[in-house]
Parts: structure tokens; C-alpha cells; sequence
């Protein structure tokens, strides 16, 4: 069964990634065309310094919209 079964064998061998300064924008077009809910995010040298999930963006952009005066619950 699994047991047998290491990460190596399953794993995705061209991740997607994103760097410390890729965009929001260009992160959530990345998770959407990839249907995917969480991205690394690398280092110049691909060393994983991070992780962004899509409920972090999203808890982003409700704060922002918060501290705007634009939010629906003050």
C-alpha cells in the first residue's frame, strides 16, 4: 500500500512558486489558473523561505478594505 510509497515517488517535480515580491495580483492569477490553494515563496536562490495561502490574501484584503472605510463590518 502507501507505506512503501515515498514523497519522492508522488511529488510534483515542477512546482509553482512565487517570489517576496511577486504581486498579489500575479499570485492569485497563478493559484486560480492552477486551481491550486497555496504557493512557496522563494528565495533568489530557491530556498523556501515562506508559504501564502489564499485565506491569507483574502484576510489581506479584508483588513485593507477595513482600515479604508470601506468595509461592510465595522
Amino acid at each position: 500500500m502507501l507505506d512503501a510509497v515515498k514523497a519522492g515517488d508522488i511529488m510534483n517535480n515542477e512546482p509553482f512558486y512565487v517570489r517576496k515580491e511577486t504581486t498579489v495580483p500575479q499570485t492569485i492569477k497563478i493559484m486560480a489558473s492552477e486551481k491550486i490553494n497555496e504557493l512557496p515563496v522563494v528565495s533568489p536562490d530557491m530556498h523556501v523561505i515562506g508559504v501564502i495561502h489564499i485565506l491569507e490574501i483574502t484576510k489581506a484584503y479584508l483588513d485593507q478594505q477595513e482600515n479604508n472605510g470601506t468595509g461592510q463590518n465595522k
